[in-house]
């Protein structure tokens, strides 16, 4: 039982590594606020939060987002 805790343990910082959180989408885009940030979900949401907040056209929002995302998912 303590070998499954210690996997599922390690498994979960893993996940929760590779996760993007708010606090890393406010420290990049500084003009996206914490509740804006809080409330995206997807690789989707944050392109459009950033041209929103940035007035970005969709396809700069877009390789920005990429490259911020790398390998991480929400």
């Amino acid at each position: 039982m303590n070998t499954f805790s210690l996997t599922n343990n390690s498994e979960n910082e893993m996940t929760n590594s590779n996760r993007v959180s708010a606090t890393d989408i406010a420290a990049k885009w500084s003009k996206v606020t914490h509740p804006e940030a809080v409330a995206i979900k997807s690789v989707d949401g944050l392109s459009a939060q950033v041209q929103k907040s940035y007035g970005y056209d969709k396809a700069t929002a877009d390789t920005e987002v990429k490259q911020f995302m790398g390998d991480r998912t929400f």
